[in-house]
């Protein structure tokens, strides 16, 4: 299991997520970083990070 963040980076202090995901697949958690990255990446004044981590750290 996967747990994918998206936080915006321009702004300061604590925001909350633009998007939080937990899913079963290396591949459903991909899919989620390259809809996230293709929508930011045409928008250069928009910037997101984003977060892909296993949940067994938790």
């Amino acid at each position: 299991m996967y747990i994918v963040i998206v936080e915006e980076a321009n702004t300061r202090g604590a925001e909350d997520p633009l998007e939080v995901e937990e899913v079963d697949t290396l591949e459903e958690a991909l899919s989620i970083v390259n809809t996230f990255a293709e929508k930011y990446i045409s928008d250069p004044d928009n910037q997101c990070v984003i977060k892909l981590m296993p949940t067994s750290i938790f």
